[in-house]
């Protein structure tokens, strides 16, 4: 079966590379009812091919569906596809995206994530970004880096602009062993 899956695979790859994503998706829909078991990396041959051709909405949704239906996917896919929507400015779908890579990451398996997409979804939340939402993100993320100060000052940001105290988290940053610096202080200033 596995030698069946590289058939498939590499078929999928000469139409995506060819540009014929619809054919594409009908020999996907040929694979998936034939019995096969499962190997990701035969959807994930036009999961690319959409990221290529800038089509993030099929690519997640594709991506979606198969962990509706109980299939593994990986994080590298959700986190290619949020790089593409904070690269078309759609900030929500990017946080969405990284999240569900972020909840996929497993220690050691190679996957890291784009620090371009970090720091351009912690900017945003940083600037209106919910407390609930900067502390949801902010954990998740913390289970895949260590916390440093953007991460800290994306929460402080939060807890200002709603109205909470932030002495908690200048002492958790001063445990973590992260020095405040001046944005740290210019930031603080604001509350």
């Amino acid at each position: 079966k596995r030698c069946i899956n590289r058939d498939y695979i590499t078929m999928l790859e000469s139409l995506v590379s060819l540009g014929e994503l619809k054919e594409g998706e009908k020999l996907l829909e040929e694979w998936e009812s034939s019995g096969n078991c499962y190997d990701f990396r035969v959807p994930n041959t036009v999961i690319v091919g959409y990221i290529e051709k800038g089509l993030f909405e099929k690519a997640e949704a594709m991506l979606e569906g198969l962990m509706g239906k109980g299939k593994a996917s990986t994080p590298n896919s959700w986190g290619r596809v949020a790089a593409g929507y904070l690269d078309k400015g759609e900030m929500e779908k990017a946080i969405a995206c990284t999240k569900a890579a972020l909840a996929l990451y497993t220690e050691g398996k190679g996957w890291k994530p784009n620090s371009k997409v970090i720091a351009g979804i912690l900017s945003s939340l940083g600037e209106k970004g919910s407390i609930e939402g900067v502390e949801s993100f902010v954990g998740s993320l913390r289970t895949v880096i260590p916390m440093n100060r953007q991460m800290y000052h994306v929460l402080i940001k939060a807890h200002i602009r709603g109205g909470k105290e932030v002495d908690g988290l200048l002492a958790s940053m001063k445990a973590d062993k992260i020095d405040e610096d001046e944005e740290t202080e210019n930031i603080s200033r604001e509350s």
